[in-house]
């Protein structure tokens, strides 16, 4: 799993004779010109190209259109990511830079309605899709718009995307666990192809609601694929299925780095261990008594003059010799924070006991509300005059509106 992964899983086909075999992906050696990868380990879709490219002022860019992705490809609160200014993209992983998309909005930052799978568990991210801005130094660029559709239930789809196979890790990807990095990536790049190399992965839609559930293999960079049905779009590739714990874990993250809510972080924190239950390993029991996360609430709790838990009394109680000052002590835990949960979140994956749900990865349906309001962003954004206003001037249009 890359920084901005959430997760994925390799789909496992049983024949008849209880045999089971991978779902392999078919490899592409044409580009597809709506679909880009980026170099921040994702893909994206183009869903316009305007009538008019218009000037963008400073940087000196012509927009050319906008395009769809995951937002935890370009804003993570798990990472601690911000919204990045320009990230380089192409149609392939040798010319990318000869455009670069700028996010306008990412809703995983201004949506609060929850996702749930069909296994009750609430997707990582409430909102995990984000638009950008398709822009490039050169007008002339030759590229092609997927249409946005629906689908039913049972539909045959695809998704088109680019893998990036981070073998250090392939713990992550089911159904791949274990130590043996060498076998993994044999099996990986059977499933796979070449790392980067653009793919197709076939496979049905087995849950069309908010939250689609799809029965194609995905892996690391395939995040903000299209999910193709008829040659349209009819959602966002987002990642593998939502387990337990995972969402508290981001959410957790996010309330770190914003640290705007230290009644509601110290309640999640507490509570986490009660998803043990759910895995082969207690994942969570030993992340609630972990020295790094403890010795952040022990100065956020200072920091604000809060009465100290008794969770946190021995920690205090050692760190009361040392003249230590609590805001240094969070700057200096903060990071290990973020590291801490990202491995927690790689743990649910690795350790699940009900292997047979790890049977569907997902996507942010076109019928979610998020694409009503896309719509009517992008249909707003045509009546007004766009020429020569800056990057900021924009995005500040996207995010207020």
């Amino acid at each position: 799993m890359n920084r901005r992964g959430l997760g994925c899983v390799i789909i496992r086909q049983r024949e008849a004779n209880g045999m089971m075999f991978e779902e392999p992906t078919v490899e592409l050696e044409a580009e597809k010109k709506f679909v880009l990868i980026h170099k921040l380990g994702g893909t994206g879709f183009i869903i316009q190209r305007f009538e008019k490219p218009f000037k963008v002022k400073f940087p000196n860019y012509f927009a050319l259109g906008i395009v769809i992705t995951a937002s935890h490809t370009c804003y993570s609160p798990l990472t601690f990511l911000e919204e990045g200014a320009e990230i380089d993209c192409g149609f392939s992983a040798h010319q990318t830079g000869v455009m670069k998309l700028i996010p306008l909005k990412c809703f995983c930052v201004y949506s609060g309605e929850e996702l749930y799978a069909s296994n009750g568990n609430p997707y990582c991210l409430p909102g995990d899709v984000a638009i950008c801005l398709l822009v490039s130094r050169f007008i002339d660029v030759d590229f092609e718009v997927i249409p946005l559709s629906v689908c039913r239930k049972n539909s045959s789809c695809s998704i088109i995307g680019f893998p990036s196979i981070n073998i250090e890790n392939p713990i992550s990807i089911y159904p791949y666990f274990g130590d043996d990095n060498q076998n993994a990536r044999r099996k990986i790049l059977n499933v796979f192809h070449n790392d980067k190399a653009l793919v197709e992965s076939k496979g049905k839609v087995l849950h069309n609601k908010n939250l689609l559930e799809i029965s194609c293999s995905a892996i690391n960079g395939m995040s903000g694929a299209p999910v193709i049905v008829d040659d349209c779009a009819v959602g966002v590739f987002v990642g593998g299925p939502p387990l337990p714990g995972q969402r508290d874990l981001i959410k957790l993250a996010s309330i770190i780095n914003s640290r705007i809510n230290l009644d509601e972080a110290w309640h999640i924190f507490q509570s986490l261990k009660n998803n043990d239950v759910y895995y082969r390993k207690p994942i969570f029991e030993a992340l609630n008594k972990d020295a790094r996360l403890n010795e952040y609430f022990l100065g956020w709790f200072l920091t604000e003059n809060r009465l100290l838990p008794i969770e946190l009394d021995l920690i205090y109680s050692l760190f009361r010799k040392t003249n230590f000052n609590p805001v240094e002590l969070m700057r200096k835990s903060k990071s290990s924070c973020k590291t801490v949960l990202f491995v927690a979140v790689n743990d649910c994956l690795a350790f699940y006991k009900n292997l047979n749900e790890l049977s569907f990865n997902t996507a942010i349906s076109t019928k979610h509300p998020i694409f009503t309001k896309i719509h009517a962003l992008l249909h707003e954004f045509s009546l007004i005059d766009k020429q020569n206003k800056s990057i900021l001037e924009i995005r500040n249009f996207f995010i207020y509106n």
